[in-house]
């Protein structure tokens, strides 16, 4: 074990107290023994909320010389509050968690011992948990067009190959890791940056790799991923808008094509309906005429979208907010609203 290694575990919160305690426990249970655990805690609106973690957190801080913990002056937002964590960190490696999510027992030591020179990130399995913390089988997503956005998570942790991975971005581009699973070099994060948008992860990963740091795979379960109904990935996301431009402009190579068509052809589909929603028409018909907006197989909830994105302005919004309202029993909501 190579206990010179220093190693941050970030965890950001907001409101899921009786889920933070289970990650804090399971950060303070490593048994990789230079780490540190940093707690960035955005305040919510409610204040007995936000006191109730406050005191939580100082508590253990008090009891536990390797915590840190700050509490923001105001809200960063989810990707701002894991911002703020990489920006902070002491350590030469950091692995982030959401506050409803476990690290592994030996999931840092795991990871410490495939590091070598050069090594910008290691990465291992994520098991996956519902609500109550049970494992759920490899994907639990509900049989929704919608959770097509996963095109390649989490199966493709499966066909990894064991260690130096010859191509990191191809497995970047097929969503093979995940901020959960990964330990990642501190100053390489900051320098490549978690921009503001939505599944800021995909996009930093896939730049990482194209600047050619090693990559490295572990097979053991290094962390539990918990999804529920007040998960970042159940609730869905704003728009997908900046990422698909982002992704959509990088130049790949030949075999690398169907893997990056199949991620935004999915990408385009979700923010088509983001942007009906939002009432961008201009935006919706423009990812509807890229190449990379999927020619078949959208079903009907495609073809509705096609039918209001060519009506005028406020009867195929409105009309696209209507029928979204009698679905899901209320009207669009951004997600964080």
């Amino acid at each position: 074990m190579e206990s010179k290694i220093s190693v941050t575990i970030g965890i950001p919160t907001y409101n899921r107290l009786h889920y933070l305690k289970e990650a804090v426990d399971s950060a303070l249970a490593q048994n990789y023994p230079n780490i540190e655990i940093l707690i960035s805690q955005n305040p919510h609106r409610d204040r007995l909320i936000r006191e109730e973690i406050a005191e939580y957190c100082q508590g253990i801080v008090s009891r536990h010389r390797r915590v840190r913990y700050e509490l923001r002056p105001h809200n960063l937002g989810q990707t701002g509050n894991f911002q703020w964590l990489v920006a902070n960190a002491h350590g030469d490696y950091i692995f982030l968690i959401g506050d409803d999510d476990h690290v592994a027992p030996n999931g840092i030591e795991t990871l410490v011992s495939a590091l070598g020179p050069d090594v910008v990130l290691a990465f291992g399995r994520r098991q996956i948990l519902d609500a109550d913390g049970r494992v759920q089988p490899r994907c639990v997503l509900p049989d929704d067009p919608d959770a097509e956005f996963f095109s390649g998570w989490p199966f493709t942790q499966y066909e990894v190959p064991l260690g130096r991975l010859a191509d990191p971005e191809l497995w970047a581009w097929r969503q093979a890791m995940g901020v959960e699973t990964s330990l990642i070099r501190t100053e390489d994060f900051r320098r490549v940056g978690y921009r503001d948008l939505d599944m800021p992860d995909l996009e930093f990963f896939i730049f990482l790799a194209r600047e050619g740091g090693r990559f490295v795979f572990v097979p053991e379960y290094v962390s539990e991923y918990r999804f529920h109904m007040d998960s970042s990935t159940s609730r869905g996301f704003n728009d997908f808008r900046t990422l698909f431009d982002d992704l959509e402009a990088l130049p790949v190579r030949a075999e690398i094509e169907p893997y990056k068509r199949k991620l935004l052809e999915v990408i385009a589909f979700k923010a088509v309906s983001k942007s009906l929603l939002a009432g961008d028409l201009h935006n919706a018909r423009r990812l509807l005429a890229s190449e990379y907006y999927p020619a078949v197989r959208t079903g009907s909830k495609g073809l509705i979208m096609k039918l209001c994105a060519g009506l005028p302005q406020k009867i195929g919004t409105g009309t696209y907010n209507f029928l979204y309202a009698v679905k899901n029993g209320r009207g669009y909501r951004p997600a964080g609203v």
